[in-house]
């Protein structure tokens, strides 16, 4: 059932055997997995059946300090069910907005670096959950897919292909139906201010939700699975340490905060360039939608290189100021309206902000098609069906789009600001950026490739700034690790927080080592595993009535 907190009775006491904080993806992806299994759940979601950019700096609003280069797309941020899948942007050739899945590298996650957060699964641990995580994302991948293998084109570098689904997946039209299940209770407008817990913290009584209107209720569930994303789910966490005696030892909690920075360079062909090309743009491959990318390969990986992926797109006519005109129109276009104007409105009354806020919603398709007219010929056009225009088949001058692992480190992290939010909860305090230790990972992965694109006969690469001087992906993750050795874990592998006895963490936050993958998958995955340990006590198998987990 579905019910907003601003309904409830003063001080409800709502009941359940899980609480599961946070409604977007990853959430949504654990809920239905617990009720598959037969148990009750309380879904918390912040927001409401759509995202409140509004919301976004009025709660939790972070402080980033660190490298100027790297920071925190607030308006990424989406609260309501659903959560960031309102912010994915892919247009899937017609079929609507959708989002890029990939797997996390075998090489990755086969890494040992001593002193380092190292992943306690292997990649044939995780095949079953990618798949238990696709059937939610409404996703039927292939088995190049899933399996990342040495490339036949450019010996060297690994082959993959990015799988795609639509956004909707994810949002309250399309999952109506399985959110008023009268297993699963879906509690919008409220927020997790607090955990409830007994006298050493070591087990977790109940969750505090609130709202802005002063509306207030007790979640009391036997486990609680916390997936309200990398940054509350920390500030939320380290806010309970202080009260917590149990807690309080777990010293791992907010350290090695990593993103995945990408860096651009120019490849400049020694021929026209082979038909095959066309194959790593978007592109309809019967009912998939697919487009195709190389990965440093998995020895590059294990020898600590930063595992990087390398995605080609033609230039068309590269002209100077170009790349100007594309960052004015990304900024004045999507980056303006997405960040500046919470900004600007947090502190309006809500009669003057909402429809501010409804405004930039209901612009959003034409404000990207200009954008992507405006930024064509650039990578950006890797959003383009270009492959149907036969005059890249004329181009020798390619973009290259390396997108690349943060290494962990430590001096990366999230604290608690002195400052609250509206609801009282510290603020996030972000120290974040790209150190020395980084660079030499990236610069020995991007080297490898341009001499394996040269080796291959396709010709030289140049890379733009090797400080990473780009941009980051706003993919904030690592902050709550998981991991088999406590020094470097902050909750164990089925993700449940050291220190605890029934407190479990679900999202970016626990991925140790980030990979280049985009990591939507990966934490839909370990979500899917984590409230199979609830459940189970063991992560076993998925659940024998598979429907009831398809969105």
């Amino acid at each position: 059932m579905i019910r907003s907190l601003s309904g409830e009775a003063s001080d409800a006491v709502i009941a359940a055997d899980v609480a599961v904080i946070g409604g977007g993806p990853v959430g949504i992806v654990a809920a239905l997995t617990l009720v598959a299994y037969g148990l009750s759940v309380a879904l918390i979601e912040s927001g409401g059946r759509r995202p409140d950019p509004h919301l976004t700096f009025r709660l939790g609003a972070a402080r980033v300090t660190g490298d100027p280069r790297f920071g925190v797309l607030e308006g990424r941020v989406q609260r309501g069910i659903g959560g960031t899948s309102w912010r994915w942007i892919v247009d899937l050739l017609g079929l609507g907005a959708g989002v890029r899945y990939a797997v996390m590298e075998p090489g990755v996650l086969d890494r040992r670096t001593p002193g380092a957060p190292s992943w306690p699964h292997t990649a044939d641990d995780l095949r079953p959950w990618y798949r238990r995580a696709l059937e939610v994302a409404g996703v039927e991948p292939d088995d190049d897919q899933l399996d990342p293998r040495p490339s036949t084109l450019v010996p060297g570098l690994d082959h993959s292909a990015y799988m795609f689904g639509l956004a909707s997946a994810y949002q309250f039209e399309h999952l109506a139906e399985q959110l008023a299940s009268p297993a699963l209770t879906v509690l919008t407008d409220a927020t997790a201010t607090a955990l409830h817990h007994d006298a050493d913290g070591s087990t977790i009584r109940g969750v505090e939700v609130r709202d802005l209107d002063g509306h207030r209720a007790e979640v009391r569930a036997a486990s609680v699975l916390m997936a309200a994303g990398t940054v509350d789910s920390t500030r939320l966490l380290l806010a309970t340490q202080r009260t917590s005696a149990s807690l309080g030892g777990n010293t791992r909690i907010g350290r090695n905060l990593m993103d995945r920075p990408r860096l651009y360079g120019t490849l400049t062909m020694r021929h026209d360039p082979p038909d095959w090309l066309a194959d790593y743009a978007l592109h309809r491959s019967g009912s998939h939608v697919r487009m195709h990318r190389w990965i440093t390969a998995h020895d590059d990986a294990t020898a600590g290189m930063a595992s990087t992926s390398f995605l080609p797109m033609p230039a068309h006519r590269i002209e100077a100021g170009r790349s100007r005109r594309e960052m004015w129109a990304r900024s004045a276009l999507i980056g303006a309206p997405a960040d500046l104007l919470p900004r600007v409105t947090c502190r309006m009354p809500e009669a003057l902000a909402a429809p501010l806020h409804r405004a930039s919603l209901a612009s959003y398709g034409w404000r990207s098609s200009w954008m992507r007219r405006m930024t064509r010929a650039t990578y950006d056009t890797e959003w383009a069906d270009w492959a149907r225009d036969d005059e890249w088949r004329r181009e020798r001058t390619w973009r290259i789009t390396a997108i690349s692992e943060q290494v962990a480190d430590d001096a990366n992290r999230i604290t608690l600001a002195d400052e609250v939010d509206e609801l009282g909860v510290p603020r996030a305090h972000l120290e974040w950026g790209c150190p020395s230790s980084v660079t030499p990972a990236i610069h020995d992965s991007i080297t490898r490739a341009a001499d394996a694109f040269a080796s291959a006969g396709l010709g030289e690469v140049s890379w733009g700034d090797e400080q990473l001087a780009a941009v980051s992906s706003c993919h904030m993750m690592g902050t709550i690790a998981i991991g088999d050795d406590p020094s470097t874990s902050a909750a164990d592998p089925d993700g449940r927080v050291r220190g605890t006895d029934n407190l479990y963490v679900a999202g970016n936050a626990v991925i140790p080592q980030s990979g280049h993958a985009n990591p939507t998958l990966v934490a839909m995955a370990l979500a899917a595993r984590t409230a199979t340990v609830i459940a189970t006590g063991g992560p076993g198998t998925a659940p024998a009535a598979a429907d009831t987990l398809r969105a």
